[in-house]
């Protein structure tokens, strides 16, 4: 295999065993569930491999973007699993908010990275998806049940003469609050001692650590704002099914 070293695959081999080795020894209950968390993420990164293969063999760019159709699918029904939402109601809104705020990541690094406009959309995509899963899904979380449990608050305001807009403020805060909340705790980990894994690969790929730390730098701001841009519009296109046409709270 190209760039990769057999000698440095038998001593990881053997320190990974060794390490489950320790574990039959110490604590078998654990090392059943690491033997399944890991057939489970060999079986996943043998998926991602085998369709990235596929889309950088193939090279065109249409079928790459139908990749990251399919991948913002996937997103959609996980954050849709992390919110506890009904699917029928809201996947269609919640995919058609992902894919917009997907479009605006991806086509701003792919004007930035000097790489192959296929191979990035397929890296960034990856990226992206993994950060909106939790962002989208926390958002919406947040939003319903805020929602739920400030009804009362809501009516009163309608009442009063409120609009439904300055109604749901309180809610809507907490759910851009939200949206962007999982995202910042990265950035505060102690990154100066261990860097982001992009910021890594781009060294392993040859980059200056300017250039590097540049470029991460500019991909955590604008997934940060993608994410944002869809808690937005997320909120505008569940509003209808959230609200009847006389501003009531449906769920």
């Amino acid at each position: 295999m190209e760039g990769v070293s057999y000698l440095g695959i038998v001593l990881i081999i053997i320190l990974f065993g060794l390490m489950l080795a320790s574990f039959y020894v110490v604590d078998r209950r654990l090392l059943n569930r690491i033997v399944r968390v890991l057939v489970y993420y060999l079986g996943s990164m043998a998926l991602v491999g085998f369709y990235a293969w596929g889309i950088l063999k193939l090279d065109r760019w249409w079928i790459a973007l139908l990749g990251e159709v399919v991948v913002t699918l996937v997103t959609t029904y996980l954050s849709l699993l992390k919110s506890r939402l009904p699917f029928g109601r809201f996947f269609l809104p919640l995919f058609v908010a992902q894919i917009l705020g997907m479009v605006v990541i991806v086509g701003s690094m792919t004007l930035l990275v000097s790489a192959s406009p296929i191979l990035t959309i397929v890296a960034v995509c990856g990226i992206a998806a993994g950060q909106m899963i939790n962002s989208t899904g926390m958002a919406m979380k947040t939003y319903i049940g805020s929602l739920k449990h400030t009804n009362e608050h809501y009516m009163y305001l309608l009442s009063n003469g409120a609009t439904h807009v300055e109604a749901i403020t309180p809610s809507v805060q907490r759910c851009l609050r939200a949206s962007v909340m999982s995202i910042l705790q990265r950035f505060t980990s102690p990154v100066f001692i261990a860097p982001p894994v992009f910021f890594c690969t781009l060294l392993l790929m040859g980059c200056t650590p300017f250039i590097a730390v540049l470029e991460s730098c500019l991909l955590s701001f604008v997934v940060l704002a993608g994410c944002f841009l869809t808690a937005v519009l997320s909120l505008l296109f569940v509003d209808r099914i959230v609200f009847d046409r006389s501003g009531r709270f449906m769920l």
